[in-house]
């Protein structure tokens, strides 16, 4: 179980990151825009953080939704554990917040570091 529960954390911490990374490409335009009106740095990486703990605030609590709805079907494989123990999901849920927040903190520092100049004489 322990081992499931590592390629869980592995697994979600890659979605994390390719998420936090695409949504980064994807606004560097919009980043660059900001920078050319003044944004700094830190605003800008402020907006990668808070669209990426949204993503992943939303699928927490849809994780724990799901915990909810098939709480019997997951004690059935479980031995003296409960599915809904409420530590256990306040713990999960807070190493996925801080391992979140860290893996979005290269795309946030890309997005931070934008060159003003490259982004527009691509358009």
């Amino acid at each position: 179980m322990g081992a499931l529960g590592v390629i869980a954390v592995v697994l979600t911490l890659l979605g994390t990151y390719v998420l936090a990374e695409s949504m980064a490409v994807l606004r560097l335009r919009e980043m660059g825009i900001r920078a050319a009106l003044g944004a700094s740095g830190r605003q800008l990486a402020s907006l990668v953080f808070q669209q990426t703990i949204r993503f992943v605030a939303a699928g927490v609590v849809m994780g724990i939704l799901i915990v909810f709805a098939g709480a019997n079907t997951i004690r059935a494989f479980l031995f003296q554990i409960r599915p809904m123990d409420p530590l256990t999901l306040a713990i999960t849920a807070g190493l996925i917040f801080g391992l979140a927040l860290l893996v979005s903190l290269r795309p946030a520092l890309r997005a931070a570091s934008v060159d003003i100049v490259q982004v527009l004489r691509e358009e």
